[in-house]
């Protein structure tokens, strides 16, 4: 009679497995650069995606679906973001995770919100990209937020009342970011000295930092990205320019590394999660992708984590595949206990979260304190 029992539950089980390998999957697309210059860094991205789908499939997936993931190579540029969002409607997919960067998730929020797709970008911050449509979300905080946390920043903590602020004009993240820092500053009675600008392509700074020498001001802010940041910050030392620098999520470790240790403990800068966050849920994904993976110190993928878990949490709670259900139960999101902090999404999809203030010590970034908005 046992043994019955046993082949029984045997056959159940077995069913069950099999229904789940036939069940109809649901497809999310991750949109992101597979080829192209931003291809090494937005490999993050598609790890952290990889990482928490698997870890979703392995609890038996989402309404006892297995959950498939397409990639889609948006060749690092605008008008491929918006052919691969052409090709995710085209696979009928559930929902999308991506892009990373501002400009590419902008072109692929505006297919995707036409077609009424569920989109999360991990970390395009400007706030163009969720005024597309009410099916566009972020995992991310806005430049809105940081650039209004690091005006603050600037001057309590480090008690700055001039600025220079640094602006890559062919930049969509970094004249947005300049633009909210820039107006919050202003709005705390500190005084703007100048607004200088530069290209992408560019390897001499001279020229503007010998003008901001002349200028003395307490605080650079430079909102950029790894490449001309690093060049900047060399040059500015090398020129004897006695400032803070301050910037924002666009920064790494790698830019103490290429600057030198006179930068260390003038420089700062906003991001989205550090691994030494005291956060419990943190600590537990650390735990867990690091043994898999070795050690990570890029915040896109808790972020990209984040998104997708985001994501899983609205199917869950709406009990549905069908996407408009899914959006609703996305745009309800109250509490989410996230790798990145607690996340509510507020009136416009744009996520109330904490932000991490890191500083530049010891050969490395380190954790400087959380703020809360």
């Amino acid at each position: 009679m046992k043994s019955k029992i046993c082949i029984g539950i045997g056959l159940v089980w077995s069913f069950f497995l099999t229904c789940l390998l036939q069940a109809q999957p649901i497809k999310v697309a991750v949109i992101g650069s597979i080829t192209g210059t931003a291809a090494p860094v937005n490999e993050a991205m598609f790890a952290g995606a990889r990482f928490a789908l698997e870890e979703i499939n392995k609890q038996g997936g989402l309404l006892g679906q297995p959950v498939e993931i397409l990639e889609i190579d948006n060749f690092s540029h605008s008008i491929g973001s918006k052919q691969a969002a052409q090709i995710a409607v085209e696979k009928e997919v559930t929902a999308v995770i991506g892009p990373m960067f501002s400009s590419h998730a902008i072109a692929t929020a505006a297919v995707l919100q036409k077609a009424k797709i569920p989109m999360i970008t991990p970390s395009g911050t400007n706030p163009k990209i969720t005024e597309t449509g009410d099916y566009i979300f972020r995992a991310s905080y806005t430049d809105h937020s940081q650039g209004t946390i690091l005006a603050q920043f600037a001057r309590e903590e480090l008690q700055a009342k001039t600025v220079v602020i640094f602006t890559e004009v062919s930049s969509t993240y970094s004249v947005g970011l300049s633009k909210f820092f820039k107006d919050a500053f202003i709005a705390s009675q500190g005084q703007l000295l100048w607004d200088g600008n530069y290209l992408q392509e560019a390897k001499d700074y001279k020229k503007i930092i010998q003008k901001t020498i002349e200028l003395q001001p307490d605080v650079v802010f430079i909102p950029g990205y790894q490449r001309e940041v690093s060049l900047i910050l060399k040059q500015a030392i090398q020129l004897g320019l006695s400032a803070y620098f301050l910037g924002g999520d666009g920064w790494t470790d790698k830019i103490y590394e290429y600057a030198g240790p006179k930068l260390a403990g003038r420089g700062y800068y906003s991001k989205h999660w550090h691994r030494l966050s005291p956060n419990p849920i943190s600590q537990k994904f650390l735990a867990n992708y690091e043994a898999k993976h070795g050690k990570t110190t890029k915040d896109v993928i808790p972020l990209t984590y984040d998104a997708v878990m985001l994501l899983a949490s609205a199917i869950k709670q709406a009990n549905s595949t069908e996407r408009s259900k899914i959006r609703d139960a996305l745009a309800a999101t109250l509490n989410f206990q996230g790798v990145t902090g607690t996340i509510s999404f507020g009136p416009e999809r744009n996520p109330i979260k904490p932000v991490a203030i890191l500083k530049f010590e010891n050969g490395r970034s380190v954790f400087h304190q959380l703020v809360t908005p």
